[in-house]
């Protein structure tokens, strides 16, 4: 519903998303008449890259009406950009913050506060300020939210006579208590998982975090990064943690212009960062229930489990190194077949392991 009267632009048809993001973002564009133009991110902090967002607008124009850019896993991007981009272009903005709601920006103020669009928070069961259900929109634009409680209660705008589209989108009461009760409690509880997210980062300082922005972070969960010799055994490693009681997430993998509705349906501009990103990203859990310690165990499964992985192609390295056989397979002239094999072993990513069992191709 905050994607429709975003739309400024009668000639618009697409709305400029990230593709590191939930698939709800991309439907919710879809459901609102628009086609998803995805874009790719930012190396460090995983979020729309700003000079792709620029070159799409550019070269779009007006047929881009509505920029949905992901607060990615509850960051306080720089929202300064897109009022940028709404008083330069003429575009939406609508602000996908659907786990943000207990960030705090730069300032202390909760993220997105008197921001000049639509701001939109999930309160899922699986998020920081979690009742069940539901969720709630913020903007510092009056109008915009009067427009939007209208289209939220059937399209009536002070009476019983629909001038506008519109559903039911009324809060239940139950879940609203629940709300309250959240609201009073929200800030120790983000504080709680700030203080976990530290941990993890601090007991795995040989893996790529998010480059982060704000005060705090209300964390769903710990966003982290394989290294990518070993990205290609992620099943292997996810199965390792797993077995040892610690649960393990892969958010978003595969990305946006991965998934087979959006490949069909959207328009997926190249995302060699977001491949990348998307191809090493797994979730650690971070609850209100954990402790320091929990999440240090937590951190110390994935270390371990990746340490498995490692130390078998370190030792047939070393055995080579040692005077043992260089090769254990040679392919002399291999040609067209050796080529075609080598792709696709690379694009499976069993190249690393092809190479340190010994194979050779001449």
């Amino acid at each position: 519903a905050s994607i429709s009267p975003s739309v400024a632009l009668p000639t618009a048809r697409l709305a400029l998303m990230p593709a590191l993001t939930f698939a709800a973002t991309a439907q919710a564009a879809a459901w609102a008449g628009l086609t998803p133009l995805v874009c790719d991110i930012d190396a460090n902090d995983w979020g729309a890259c700003a000079l792709e967002e620029e070159r799409l607008l550019q070269r779009h124009g007006e047929r881009i009406g509505v920029v949905v850019p992901y607060a990615t896993f509850g960051n306080a991007i720089d929202l300064d950009r897109y009022v940028h981009f709404q008083r330069r272009y003429g575009v939406g903005i609508v602000i996908d913050a659907a786990s943000s709601l207990g960030t705090l920006d730069d300032s202390g103020l909760g993220f997105g506060a008197r921001a000049p669009f639509a701001v939109v928070h999930s309160m899922h069961a699986t998020k920081t300020f979690a009742v069940g259900e539901g969720g709630l929109i913020h903007s510092g634009d009056v109008d915009l939210i009067a427009t939007l409680r209208s289209m939220g209660n059937f399209g009536f705008e002070g009476s019983r006579n629909a001038t506008l589209p519109g559903i039911n989108a009324k809060l239940p009461e139950i879940t609203a208590i629940m709300a309250q009760t959240k609201l009073a409690e929200i800030d120790g509880i983000a504080n709680h998982r700030a203080v976990l997210e530290d941990t993890y980062r601090a007991t795995l300082p040989d893996f790529q975090f998010q480059a982060v922005s704000g005060r705090r972070r209300s964390m769903q969960f710990m966003p982290v990064l394989l290294p990518e010799h070993i990205a290609h055994h992620r099943d292997a490693i996810v199965e390792a943690i797993e077995a040892d009681g610690v649960g393990c997430g892969r958010y978003f993998s595969p990305h946006l212009g991965e998934q087979p509705w959006f490949q069909a349906t959207a328009m997926i501009e190249p995302t060699p960062v977001a491949d990348k990103i998307a191809g090493r990203m797994l979730s650690l859990p971070i609850t209100d229930a954990m402790s320091v310690a929990d999440a240090r165990r937590a951190a110390e499964t994935l270390a371990n489990a990746c340490a498995a992985i490692v130390r078998p192609l370190d030792r047939r390295a070393s055995v080579r190194g040692a005077g043992g056989k260089i090769a254990s397979v040679i392919v002399i002239g291999g040609g067209p077949a050796g080529t075609a094999m080598l792709t696709s072993a690379t694009k499976r990513g069993l190249l690393p392991d092809l190479a340190a069992s010994g194979l050779m191709v001449i």
